[in-house]
């Protein structure tokens, strides 16, 4: 090999790999594109495929709540017709709070302390399998002094267990709670526990936390439901939103 074409052969090698370093971020954000569009049309033909058989009416009375920002808004289409028309029994109101904080406070401000009614708290950008709410009324009327709630959506496909109770029950699940769950305490417990900045976006845990420490003994119980769970509205969560 002459001297030139080494000296080419080694501009080359150095062009490509500069090259390739160059294009390293414009080709990685190609693929991540690529694949939402592929998990979006996937998860499309998913909802598409799903069909709702109407429950009988149960005499409950259900209101679903949730909570968003004025900049989500446009977002929560697919999540409020998952609850509307995509549930075999769906919520008789769904309550969108827009609160300068988030909290479940305005829902409770606007049910009076007595009323019957359970609430069905929901993510803004999670829309739920058909089943999920009537599934969650079915053990409410065999047991209503427990607040019922859905395990991870993922975790059960690896590793299942039965159902049975729990110490945090999973918001962005979506989990049912009576009103008489919420004494006049409520407001001031949390006040207390949005004061510090690292508990504003968990409500789970704090909700947890109230239903476990209010609530009388004997009638303590969180449960988690294995199996019809949440399906993630990958459109929220990988835009960003």
């Amino acid at each position: 090999m002459t001297p030139s074409m080494a000296y080419w052969l080694a501009f080359w090698a150095v062009a490509v790999i500069a090259l390739a370093i160059l294009l390293r971020g414009p080709t990685r954000a190609w693929r991540r594109k690529r694949k939402y569009r592929r998990q979006m049309a996937k998860a499309a033909a998913y909802w598409k495929s799903l069909t709702v058989q109407a429950r009988p009416k149960d005499g409950l009375h259900v209101i679903a709540t949730m909570t968003t920002a004025p900049d989500r808004i446009h977002l929560l289409e697919p999540v409020l017709q998952a609850l509307i028309s995509g549930q075999s029994r769906p919520p008789d109101e769904i309550h969108l709070n827009i609160p300068y904080r988030f909290g479940l406070i305005p829902t409770i401000r606007r049910t009076p302390a007595d009323a019957d009614v359970w609430f069905f708290i929901v993510d803004d950008d999670v829309r739920h399998l058909p089943e999920a709410l009537a599934t969650l009324l079915d053990r409410a009327q065999a047991d209503h002094r427990d607040a019922y709630g859905y395990a991870d959506n993922y975790l059960y496909r690896r590793w299942s267990q039965p159902d049975g109770e729990v110490d945090i029950l999973c918001g962005f699940a979506g989990f049912l709670v009576h009103r008489s769950f919420f004494k006049e305490d409520f407001e001031s417990y949390l006040t207390k526990a949005l004061s510090h900045p690292s508990s504003r976006f968990h409500d789970d845990v704090y909700l947890s936390n109230y239903l476990a420490s209010r609530l009388p003994l004997g009638a303590r119980r969180q449960r988690n439901l294995i199996g019809n769970g949440p399906r993630h509205w990958a459109e929220h969560r990988n835009s960003g939103a």
